[in-house]
């Protein structure tokens, strides 16, 4: 048997094994080390990967919601008296504490200098405007706390692994960076000669589509319409089409005769940002099946997104912007996103930017944040679906008038949701949730005075070393998708305005995200993830291991480290 048709039956036949293998990367599962004192702070008496969450010790915790099945774990809900916020304890199996996510600090640690007298010196820390985020992972710890007066709002508690090793930067400080709505900007001059337009079209997942999907989901029921929403922007002979689609996603080689055609008709730097709903068809085939009819309806509808935008463009008088951190109680954002790979290490980054007419009407508004659209057990309840997303545009495309394109940050490593269970009512409520910031904050956005488009390509190429993705290179016809043996991606650099954008080919673990933050100088700064391709997790090297979950979903250990230095280097160009 040649090589080639080893490797692609390996895709075929293993790829969605492993995809759906236990989750050893994420702190559901992970044992406490064998041999390991227990650590010298407890939560409630409670040690993660040690101690039982039996009747005896829920009724001690108080009022509670749950279980409720989350992911691979099961969830319960503490509520924290005086506070419409909860302290939350991830199960594996029935007892078993993985994690906690807790409002309520450790006794002895209310404040981060007590913290540190318990704790000694942490790993790493994470400043952000408002808050920071003090990682004691190889003790099983963070804690979130309030910069102005150290206060500890938050801490998540998980079996021991250190996170960041000896030899590493131990502070990501963008603190000093713009965040945060501005003062009020009196007197903006209009944006003359900025033009945008504005695009809704389905991916023609429809009824008639249904049969020509993978067999188990052939009987899914479509819970909402899979969309792709385009803005595009011109300015001074510089054009940009963001679009924002409700992808599970596609590599770089199944867009790249796309993407050749719209620059052909006169539309050259185009991005897809896939928002990596959970809840749509695999279009890449990591399971196993590669839905051609499917995959040609999504391109199709891609290019005619990008066409109705491009036509549907107006004058723009201006551009208004906003950028603020969600708060970290509980170390997440409270039902919306958590970290279950590194729990506590989350961006609370929500920016917004919104495009106004002439009479001051909004024409539409462009929404990054970073969280896996996963909300949905799609499997499970059998449907298809943007997930939250859908409520998120729905809501704000009605509250703010004109359309509403949203485009996913650093999501990587699990981001996700940080919702009750995974119930179809449950993308309504984070979605709605989410959407609500966006509206209050959009209302306190303020107009550049940066009249500038720019768009910059930064070409890269990655020598995969994962048996999987040799495997699907060999599925995608090998050299054709290879060049040298290395896969051909890319970084983007986008500026409107004062707002910075840089594109990223597969979903970024947040670490990796705060540090290409840390060096960009717009404002908003925005990383917006699955864009123009989906190569997988990306990990920074110095937290890679192979055996992991995200691990065995990444291109390679290299791939972090290249993204990081490309990224550093488009944020530098764009500052010049």
């Amino acid at each position: 048997m040649s090589c080639s048709r080893t490797l692609a039956l390996i895709a075929a036949s293993t790829i969605g094994l492993i995809m759906t293998a236990p989750t050893a990367g994420q702190t559901t599962g992970r044992k406490y080390p064998e041999g390991m004192a227990p650590p010298p702070v407890k939560w409630k008496g409670l040690v993660a990967g040690i101690d039982n969450l039996d009747d005896a010790v829920k009724a001690r915790l108080g009022e509670h919601t749950g279980p409720l099945d989350w992911y691979s774990s099961r969830k319960h809900e503490f509520k924290v008296p005086g506070s419409d916020l909860t302290d939350n304890i991830h199960m594996r199996g029935d007892t078993m504490i993985d994690t906690i996510e807790a409002v309520t600090p450790p006794e002895g640690c209310e404040t981060v200098a007590a913290v540190r007298a318990k704790l000694g010196e942490p790993e790493h820390v994470t400043i952000l405007s408002k808050q920071r985020i003090i990682s004691y992972a190889g003790k099983g710890f963070r804690f979130v706390a309030n910069n102005a007066d150290g206060k500890i709002v938050g801490v998540a508690c998980f079996p021991p692994k250190r996170h960041v090793p000896e030899g590493e930067p131990k502070v990501c400080d963008s603190s000093k960076q713009k965040q945060g709505p501005l003062p009020p900007v009196s007197n903006a001059k209009p944006w003359e000669g900025l033009k945008v337009g504005f695009s809704v079209v389905p991916l023609g997942l429809d009824e008639k589509m249904l049969p020509t999907l993978k067999a188990s989901e052939r009987e899914y029921k479509i819970h909402d319409v899979l969309q792709a929403r385009c803005c595009y922007l011109s300015y001074q002979g510089t054009s940009v089409a963001l679009v924002g689609a409700d992808i599970f996603g596609m590599l770089g080689v199944d867009l790249a005769k796309l993407r050749a055609k719209l620059a052909e008709e006169g539309h050259p730097n185009v991005v897809v940002a896939m928002s990596h709903t959970h809840a749509a068809p695999d279009t890449i085939g990591v399971y196993g099946f590669y839905p051609k009819e499917y995959v040609q309806s999504v391109k199709q509808a891609l290019y005619q997104s990008v066409k109705d935008a491009a036509k549907a463009a107006k004058p723009v008088a201006q551009v208004k912007v906003v950028s603020v951190d969600l708060p970290l109680d509980g170390a997440r954002v409270a039902e919306i996103s958590r970290n279950c790979r590194n729990p506590g290490l989350v961006n609370p980054q929500l920016a917004v930017l919104t495009f106004h007419g002439a009479d001051g009407k909004v024409l539409g508004t462009i929404v990054h944040y970073a969280c896996h659209p996963e909300t949905l057990d799609a499997e499970k309840h059998k449907m298809f679906s943007a997930d939250y997303v859908g409520p998120l545009r729905d809501y704000v495309d009605k509250a703010l008038g004109g359309t509403t394109v949203f485009l996913n940050g650093a999501l990587g490593g699990m981001v996700s949701g940080d919702s009750p269970g995974r119930r179809p009512v449950d993308i309504k409520l984070l979605g709605e949730k989410l959407a609500k910031y966006v509206v209050e904050y959009a209302e306190k956005a303020q107009p550049t005075t940066e009249h500038t488009l720019r768009f910059v390509h930064r070409p890269i190429q990655i020598c995969p070393t994962n048996i999987k993705f040799k495997a699907m290179a060999a599925l995608k016809g090998g050299k054709a998708w290879l060049t040298d043996g290395r896969i051909p991606t890319e970084l983007n650099y986008i500026r409107i305005g004062s707002a910075e954008l840089i594109t990223i080919p597969g979903e970024l673990l947040p670490e990796i995200g705060f540090d290409i933050q840390a060096r960009m100088t717009g404002y908003p700064r925005m990383i917006v993830c699955l864009a123009n391709d989906e190569l997988g997790y990306i990990v920074p090297g110095y937290d890679f291991n192979e055996k992991d979950y995200e691990e065995g979903m990444s291109v390679g250990a290299a791939m972090g480290p290249m993204i990081r230095l490309a990224a550093y280097q488009l944020a530098e160009q764009g500052a010049k």
